[in-house]
């Protein structure tokens, strides 16, 4: 299958989305006491986006008998190496200089490195990868799910939300991170539009339900009722903003799934998107941290906005050569290594 390059270039707008938000949002929020409205967006928009196209290539071909152990090992031994480097960069820098709230245990990073902190409640080296916790959950239900090719039924999801829910209140930790916590509706939404799109499923128009009987009517657009379902549940999960971005995120998604939005292809835009997980990986606590010590530095500089500008440009740095010297190299031996089979 042809790559699709608009989804490159949503996936590196999408991660200057998530890193803005936390430099120049998220940490006045956290160390200096007030929020920046019109920026609060980016956010739940752009994870909503990347849960989408995660979702949408993870169902993979519908039908297709797989192999439970491979199917989810594959996935973490691609996100791993990259993963290790940077939370422990992360890990020792955080220790060596102040970042109050931000620093865990060593524990607690030895839990880190094998993912297991998110499952079992413990802290992160870094907030933002409570995104590798969800993805991995939603690989090993995926996996599950695939594994007794029960992928075409659209009750599976139904029966998915439901059960994240129920973990949830009943506070089952490790069962409802599996499950993908309160981003599943997102999850199942980017698995109908992929199972959709692979079956051909047409929505008949709502108006015109008289004309079909009331089951068949159902079978013809049973993936748009999931959806349907799944913003319900968002919009209960999570609240207003996330179900306003997910609004926007999934028309967005689905031009970009249809290549109808051709500046996506522009070679800086789809470069940001090769390198958008080692940036990804190393944004959050680390530009945290060149943040707060150059405010505190330079007593609290009114153009705060300088040190967050700095600090992005820095951690962009570092997530390039983290792509060059790490990610590239290793994922090039590893897709060798399993096209040999090895």
């Amino acid at each position: 299958m042809e790559r699709n390059k608009q989804i490159d270039g949503l996936r590196g707008i999408t991660i200057l989305l998530i890193a803005i938000f936390h430099l120049f949002c998220r940490y006045r929020e956290i160390y200096c006491g007030y929020t920046i409205w019109y920026l609060k967006w980016m956010g739940d928009f752009g994870n909503s986006i990347f849960l989408l196209i995660s979702s949408y290539f993870l169902i993979g071909i519908i039908g297709k008998k797989i192999h439970l152990k491979k199917f989810i090992s594959k996935k973490i031994v691609r996100l791993w190496p990259s993963y290790i480097v940077a939370i422990t960069v992360i890990m020792v820098s955080t220790h060596f200089f102040s970042l109050p709230g931000r620093t865990c245990s060593w524990k607690d990073y030895l839990l880190n490195v094998v993912f297991l902190n998110g499952f079992l409640g413990h802290a992160y080296v870094d907030g933002a990868h409570w995104y590798i916790t969800a993805l991995i959950g939603a690989t090993i239900t995926v996996a599950i799910i695939k594994y007794y090719q029960i992928e075409e039924y659209s009750l599976t999801y139904v029966a998915w939300l439901f059960l994240e829910g129920i973990s949830g209140l009943l506070g089952i930790t490790p069962l409802n991170q599996i499950l993908g916590s309160s981003y599943a509706p997102i999850i199942c939404i980017g698995i109908a539009i992929h199972i959709m799109q692979q079956k051909g499923y047409k929505i008949r128009g709502l108006l015109k339900i008289r004309e079909y009987a009331l089951r068949e009517y159902f079978n013809n657009n049973k993936w748009f009722f999931l959806c349907i379902i799944c913003y319900g549940y968002l919009f209960l999960r999570k609240g207003r903003l996330s179900f306003i971005c997910l609004c926007m995120a999934l028309p967005v998604f689905l031009l970009a799934i249809k290549k109808k939005m051709v500046f996506l292809e522009n070679s800086v835009v789809r470069f940001m998107g090769m390198i958008s997980y080692p940036f990804y990986l190393i944004h959050q606590n680390l530009a945290y941290l060149i943040e707060y010590n150059v405010s505190n530095r330079f007593d609290k500089i009114p153009l705060n906005f300088v040190a967050g500008g700095g600090a992005l440009v820095m951690v962009l740095l570092i997530g390039i050569g983290l792509y060059y010297t790490v990610e590239k190299p290793i994922q090039y031996r590893v897709n060798n290594r399993m096209k040999k089979g090895v």
